[in-house]
């Protein structure tokens, strides 16, 4: 097939209708073109969304040879010239299938995809009208955002050797973050995950809300953002839940007897294990914001939070007035889904948070936006940014 007018009209139509974008800049390929593809196919480049691609219209497809496709694929890929996009006619189903395990990327004419680039993969499926998008009317599992806030760091961390193999982190585009099952455990067990079903689970939620998309068997899936770092997690968060499950607010000198029923001595709450700042208290450590000192805030993990307030320690609660939970002198204790400094400490150990007994970024994000406080909106989506560049707020 040759990259004719006719043809090249049909493939810019097909594309905007089956999955929304429109090849822009479309040109003859530029660069000194080697004789065995010279001779065997056409070159343009192009545009599709934000990725600049090579196009290679075969001449015989019937000839074609995986070996030799790979081998120009990569060449492209090393010399800075594009993703290589193959376009073909009418492909048959087991040379589509060798394509997609060699992750060499093509479009047919009769409208399958595999453009893992884009997370893109689609063979005989009824294609939508746009691109898939991140669903906004419903919200995530616990579990599946505590592995989103994993990922959306890992995804803009990765090539700071948080991970040895980043070929395995990342496609050959070098940008989609992406990664198969040993690479996803390895993630799960930061964000605090048992079992490799509770990890599944978490997975499957995030691709039932197109955060996520899989490509591949169900034995050997690989899983793949478009997005990454700040793009995603502006993508992302309005269907993200906040860690904190519920809090006690009660007078200072109440919650620190209730507290030393159980553990004798201890400096601060921050100190005991599974516990950290938070709220506004938490904010303020680390950031120019002014704190009332007088309303203490701190995160319990769920296990502390229980261990500390268990039926006796409820029931003196209950025998108690505590009055408004603003008063001066309360402090106010949030039970997290989680332990709240998990992430942190995975972040402190990649040199990439600095602060003890602080939940990361996008946790305190998250567990703040209910305070609809603009100010510490701005300066937590400050700090977050700050984060990802690997530098201090400020």
């Amino acid at each position: 097939m040759q990259a004719t007018d006719d043809i090249l009209d049909i493939l810019v139509d097909q594309l905007q209708q089956d999955i929304g974008y429109k090849l822009k800049d479309l040109k003859a390929f530029e660069g000194k073109i080697p004789g065995s593809i010279k001779y065997t196919m056409d070159l343009l480049t192009a545009e599709i969304s934000s990725d600049r691609i090579i196009l290679l219209f075969p001449h015989q497809e019937k000839n074609l040879k995986i070996d030799f496709l790979k081998f120009w694929v990569d060449q492209f890929k090393v010399l800075g010239l594009g993703t290589a996009v193959i376009v073909l006619r009418d492909p048959v189903r087991s040379f589509q299938t060798l394509l997609t395990k060699n992750r060499i990327s093509f479009i047919s004419l009769r409208h399958d995809y595999y453009l893992p680039f884009m997370a893109l993969r689609m063979l005989e499926t009824n294609l939508p009208s746009e691109p898939p998008k991140v669903v906004k009317n419903s919200k995530l599992s616990q579990k599946a955002t505590q592995l989103l806030t994993v990922l959306i760091y890992a995804s803009n961390f990765a090539k700071r050797q948080l991970f040895v193999n980043t070929n395995s982190v990342f496609n050959k585009s070098g940008y989609m973050f992406t990664g198969g099952k040993q690479l996803f455990e390895e993630l799960a067990k930061v964000a605090g995950f048992e079992t490799i079903r509770t990890m599944n689970r978490a997975l499957l939620d995030l691709e039932s809300a197109n955060v996520i998309q899989s490509i591949g068997s169900q034995t050997r899936k690989t899983y793949a953002f478009q997005e990454l770092g700040m793009d995603l997690f502006y993508s992302v968060i309005e269907i993200m839940r906040s860690p904190v499950k519920l809090s006690i607010t009660a007078d200072r000198q109440l919650m620190f007897t209730v507290i030393r029923q159980k553990f004798s001595t201890f400096n601060d709450i921050s100190t005991l294990d599974g516990a950290s700042f938070s709220g506004l208290t938490a904010i303020a450590k680390i950031t120019d914001l002014e704190s009332d000192m007088s309303q203490l805030s701190y995160a319990f993990s769920k296990q502390l939070f229980n261990y500390v307030f268990d039926r006796e320690t409820k029931q003196i609660f209950k025998n108690s007035s505590i009055g408004s939970s603003n008063a001066p002198g309360n402090i106010r204790i949030e039970r997290w889904s989680d332990d709240p400094d998990r992430i942190s400490n995975w972040l402190r150990r990649q040199s990439l948070w600095n602060d003890q007994r602080i939940p990361d970024p996008i946790s305190l994000y998250l567990a703040n936006t209910e305070k609809n406080d603009s100010r510490v909106t701005g300066i937590l989506e400050d700090l977050i940014e700050a984060t990802f560049e690997g530098r201090k707020y400020g």
